[in-house]
């Protein structure tokens, strides 16, 4: 932003050259423009309500923004059993599987109706995302390479963020029905995993 003040100072300057003025004026744009996306990707990658409010505030915000962004559609968010703060690198890939769920639905499966469930259990976190978008087809079995379409829709990073926190995650689709996305993954609280990170300092 300082970089964007010092060229409209520039370009404001009284013996600045029209020519030189208008360039100055398309830099600062180009500038503004620039800090506009990198806020926006950090915004994506690590939003501060998660941080600050945790999982749920953070998916309730996300159904919002998501939904005003495509036209005619409904994401509908539902939370059962007790809420409870998780760890952060938990709390980040469920938001991440979630994210990509939906903007999947919307994007490429052009689905008007988004539902979220969030499922607190003692011992795990089970996420369900299900849409009534146009689907696609399944590959026959884990032998068969994913169809390309499925590839691109960001379920490989789903899958490995799911593993990554010792998880399963599981799809289902038809075409011209919809798609599940089913994501389980241990629960662990965040007083846990500070726990855990005292005691490996520890050791």
């Amino acid at each position: 932003m300082h970089l964007a003040r010092r060229l409209e100072l520039l370009g404001s300057h009284r013996d600045v050259p029209p020519s030189v003025a208008d360039g100055l004026h398309d830099a600062r744009r180009q500038a503004l423009d620039a800090a506009n996306k990198l806020r926006t990707v950090a915004r994506d990658l690590r939003p501060p309500a998660l941080d600050e409010l945790g999982l749920v505030p953070a998916l309730s915000s996300l159904a919002v923004d998501e939904s005003t962004s495509v036209e005619n559609t409904t994401i509908n968010l539902s939370v059962h059993g007790d809420v409870v703060r998780l760890s952060p690198d938990l709390e980040l890939a469920a938001f991440r599987i979630v994210q990509e769920s939906v903007r999947n639905a919307l994007r490429h499966a052009h689905a008007r109706y988004v539902r979220v469930d969030v499922n607190f259990s003692p011992d795990e976190l089970h996420l369900v995302t299900t849409d009534d978008g146009r689907g696609f087809r399944e590959a026959v079995d884990s032998s068969h390479p994913a169809p390309q379409e499925i590839s691109s829709m960001g379920i490989v990073g789903m899958r490995e963020r799911a593993r990554l926190m010792n998880g399963v995650l599981r799809i289902r689709s038809t075409p011209g029905v919809g798609t599940r996305v089913e994501a389980t993954l241990p629960l662990v609280l965040a007083h846990d995993a500070t726990a855990f990170g005292e005691a490996s300092q520890r050791a």
